[in-house]
């Protein structure tokens, strides 16, 4: 028989102890707590014990999602320590739950495709969103790592260093990363293109600056629709789309598994595990809106950062592009044919494809 352990918290302990959670997560374990303690005094549950708890959240996290049932735990457990290892029927319940959930498989995004979509970014006046969507692909990086990053986190190598020097990312100086430690990424001095466009940020971000102004992963998902409408893009992707690209395309590339999980920062084997996915990786790589983007980047790269670099030196506070202004040189109305999106369904045309 179980252990009773009565509770008597504090009167301040939900506030104390999510105090130092970051915002978004102190946010959803408030929710989480106070919708559970709502429905516990609408049902008159008496919560002196923890067999008592236990009992009310089997029963009560019946009726939540996956995710609900997550922060409704953790919000419990957190704000009452002695509740820790000792709900077995809600923990059970929850594992139920989470068995029967679909597993979301985010469609593994090709280079070329990234680039496209940063491109649409910078068409809807929005330069370092696309910078940081590039990085985010790029790099391997998490939503809320790529919109968190700062200037200030990424180390250029000197010019005299040598040409076997590697720029280095670092990760969770501000917040902390899942590790509960600043991590790093490196890239190496052959990842030419990567490179350049990390020199850019660094070269036109302020100290302490973050690279762009968005703050959700809902934003840069909404604004990564927007881009990939804005080119023609049909396919939808997801934010996390091009962490499932990096690490599917490494896989490709028969990167060894140990070596990938800890370049791409995966805390276990089986949540990397979700994100590979080198058959439709391979099979993206031929679709035909990819193919039409790789023939366009390719021709114009050196453009491309220039491009960029000119956005980014006349971007305000506001993040105002050049592009929002008629009387500079490379808005779309005066810019050389050549540096703008090609018209992507005669591109298409020319391979039989009618498909946009």
């Amino acid at each position: 028989m179980q252990e009773q352990h009565c509770i008597t918290p504090p009167a301040d302990a939900a506030e104390v102890l999510l105090r130092n959670l970051k915002p978004a997560s102190r946010k959803a374990y408030i929710k989480a707590f106070n919708a559970f303690e709502k429905w516990a005094h609408q049902n008159n549950r008496r919560l002196a014990t923890t067999t008592d708890f236990d009992v009310a959240l089997y029963e009560y996290i019946g009726g939540l999602r996956k995710s609900q049932g997550e922060n409704t735990l953790a919000a419990l457990e957190k704000v009452y320590p002695p509740l820790r290892g000792r709900i077995p029927w809600a923990r059970a319940r929850l594992h139920g739950i989470a068995q029967a959930h679909d597993v979301v498989h985010h469609p593994p995004m090709p280079w070329m495709i990234a680039i496209g979509i940063a491109w649409g970014m910078l068409m809807l006046n929005e330069p370092r969103a696309g910078i940081a969507f590039l990085v985010m692909r790029g790099l391997s990086l998490r939503p809320s790592e790529a919109i968190g990053l700062s200037g200030d986190d990424i180390s250029v190598p000197r010019a005299d260093a040598g040409h076997a020097a590697a720029t280095i990312v670092a990760l969770g100086s501000k917040h902390g990363t899942k590790l509960r430690r600043t991590q790093c990424r490196m890239v190496d001095a052959s990842a030419t293109f990567l490179n350049m466009i990390l020199a850019l940020i660094v070269a036109h971000t302020r100290q302490g600056s973050n690279i762009c102004r968005l703050t959700t992963t809902t934003q840069l998902n909404s604004l990564g629709d927007r881009g990939a409408r804005a080119v023609g893009i049909a396919r939808h992707w997801t934010a996390h789309s091009g962490r499932a690209g990096w690490a599917s395309d490494a896989w490709a590339r028969c990167v060894d598994f140990v070596r990938l999980r800890e370049a791409g920062g995966w805390t276990t084997d089986k949540s990397l595990r979700i994100y590979l996915d080198a058959v439709a990786a391979r099979s993206l790589e031929q679709d035909p809106e990819t193919l039409a983007v790789s023939e366009w980047a390719t021709t114009v790269e050196n453009n491309f950062v220039k491009v960029w670099s000119a956005a980014l030196e006349r971007s305000d506070s506001a993040m105002t592009s050049l592009l929002a202004s008629h009387d500079q040189p490379l808005h779309p109305s005066t810019c050389p044919r050549q540096l703008l999106w090609p018209d992507f369904q005669l591109l298409l045309r020319t391979r039989g494809i009618n498909r946009l």
